[in-house]
């Protein structure tokens, strides 16, 4: 979600009292609706297409780590071979350690 959606405030209470308006609100416009209670943020309402949306850019991004964590560990020489861990697999397989 691009920074320059500003997002919503509405009290606690409001989600009490107008709990409908409140999800049709985060619906209509995707952008979170955060609720306050004495002034402080203490919750967020998103759309469910918000949250999808946030979900998969956090599984892209955490790939990309892992991608490149794995490309530092081949430039360093770290790896294992291939037949070393294909071995090791068959031997699990067969219930052995």
């Amino acid at each position: 979600m691009p920074r320059a959606q500003a997002k919503a405030l509405r009290p606690l209470s409001d989600l009490m009292v107008h709990g409908a308006e409140v999800v049709r609100q985060a619906r209509k416009t995707g952008r979170p609706v955060v609720l306050t209670q004495r002034g402080r943020g203490v919750a967020v309402v998103l759309s469910l297409r918000t949250f999808e949306d946030l979900r998969a850019a956090a599984t892209r991004s955490a790939l990309r780590r892992a991608v490149a964590d794995a490309e530092h560990d081949i430039a360093a020489r770290r790896f294992v071979e291939h037949a070393v861990v294909s071995k090791k697999l068959q031997r699990w397989a067969r219930g052995e350690s």
